[in-house]
């Protein structure tokens, strides 16, 4: 993510996808607040990925990033508070 272009949706989604998996291995860690807290910081950075209607990104659909990012795929007032952590 480094080498992606600054502020691009690339990196953003990058970005995303690094703190989604830290966010699961803290949780088997039984570090659970560490992983919310990067479940938040990998929400966050896929729906800057994905802003102002773009398509695929890195060839993965906005649905596919959004659920293995903690969200639901749904627009405010979605879940967005643990789905990556449920079955780990």
């Amino acid at each position: 993510w480094m080498n992606a272009a600054p502020n691009s949706r690339e990196k953003a989604l990058v970005q995303a996808l690094i703190h989604g998996a830290n966010a699961r291995l803290k949780q088997k860690l039984g570090k659970s607040n560490a992983a919310s807290r990067l479940v938040a910081l990998s929400f966050e950075a896929c729906k800057r990925a994905y802003e102002n209607g773009g398509g695929a990104v890195l060839g993965l659909s906005r649905e596919r990033a959004t659920a293995f990012c903690g969200e639901d795929g749904t627009e405010e007032g979605g879940s967005g508070s643990g789905l990556i952590l449920e079955g780990v």
